[in-house]
């Protein structure tokens, strides 16, 4: 557990991806972000006040993304060192405590501002009869400007100060405004989306097939490779027991578990449970299993299964595995249980 903390935080300054183009002046450097097309202007000095710019493609979201936050390092690190040395001294991490320690870090993470993009032909179908079920965060956005036939839709996120310390909270005015600031001047810039990754394509994260392994699920029984044959498709689930994404949405999938017919079937990977004889891990993966009411297989990532979940970067990662053990379709990084229904849906229709 305690090697995996700050993943969950950090998960973001991760996948940020920006090329620092030039600088303006000797106090601020222009910055591109061509995921989302846009160029901005920025205090040279943006990082260290706490300030967070990150952009996501359509390898991960749906829409492409910018995401603007502020984040209290000093209180996040003195938090950090009490929670590692917790587990160094032999506590037990419950998820009682871990979800504690998030609840407390939270307190000093604050997004500030989501710009989110649409494709231009979509928007105006949308325009005339309005967004549909799963789209409703852009009724709540204002659309500020169009590039490269999408359209640019922003808010303004609402942020409390509670738990927060003076200096903090002047640090997360600042940001607030210098991000504000940077928007009303932004420029437009060439959008290079990163597209899906494409299992076929062999992307960055996965190969064609799955590898050829045998493993045990959390009550010992084997597993291996014949599990696929057992239906057309298996939706895999990599998740972790310290992801808080992943242990949210089981009870969601739990429920699509339930409706699921006989040529479909889940089959869950657990990351950072890897040795048949981790009995704390084994122990915390039930719990989580359990309290979720899940009935569908989970294994451990044991064996040949540990070097293919070395090549997924972050969790939950879903993707589709046909009858004859081949990944198809595309890889799903983020918890999203209405995108899995979709990609099946599209899969068993002869789409894919």
């Amino acid at each position: 557990m305690k090697n995996n903390t700050i993943r969950c935080i950090a998960i973001l300054s991760l996948t940020a991806s920006l090329i620092l183009a030039s600088c303006s002046d000797k106090n601020t450097i222009r910055t591109e972000y061509s995921d989302c097309g846009l160029s901005l202007n920025l205090p040279e000095d943006y990082a260290s006040k706490g300030l967070g710019i990150v952009t996501y493609g359509t390898d991960v979201t749906e829409y492409p993304t910018m995401l603007a936050y502020f984040q209290y390092d000093p209180a996040i690190d003195k938090l950090n060192e009490e929670f590692a040395a917790l587990a160094d001294e032999g506590k037990e991490i419950t998820q009682e405590l871990f979800d504690s320690y998030m609840e407390k870090a939270m307190l000093h993470y604050k997004n500030l501002v989501t710009i989110t993009l649409m494709p231009e032909h979509e928007y105006a179908e949308y325009k005339k009869q309005g967004f549909p079920s799963g789209l409703e965060q852009f009724s709540e956005m204002k659309a500020f400007g169009k590039n490269n036939g999408y359209r640019y839709f922003v808010k303004y996120e609402e942020t409390t100060t509670d738990g927060m310390e003076e200096d903090e909270k002047g640090l997360m005015k600042e940001c607030a405004q210098i991000i504000q600031n940077a928007i009303k001047k932004k420029k437009f810039i060439k959008i290079e989306v990163s597209k899906p990754t494409v299992a076929k394509d062999n992307g960055v994260s996965l190969p064609e097939a799955m590898p050829a392994f045998s493993t045990v699920d959390i009550n010992g029984t084997t597993v291996d490779n014949s599990f696929f044959s057992h239906a057309d498709l298996t939706v895999v689930n990599i998740w972790g027991t310290f992801c808080g994404p992943c242990i949210s949405e089981m009870p969601d999938l739990e429920a699509w578990n339930k409706t699921l017919g006989s040529n479909v079937q889940i089959l869950g990977i657990i990351c950072d449970v890897n040795d048949a004889n981790d009995t704390d891990g084994i122990e915390e993966a039930r719990q989580i299993l359990n309290g979720a009411g899940v009935t569908f297989t989970n294994v451990l990532g044991t064996g040949d299964l540990k070097d293919f979940l070395s090549i997924v970067q972050f969790v939950p990662t879903t993707f589709l595995v046909n009858k004859a053990g081949q990944i198809v379709g595309d890889s799903m990084v983020g918890a999203n249980v209405d995108n899995y229904k979709k990609s099946v849906e599209s899969y068993l229709s002869g789409k894919k």
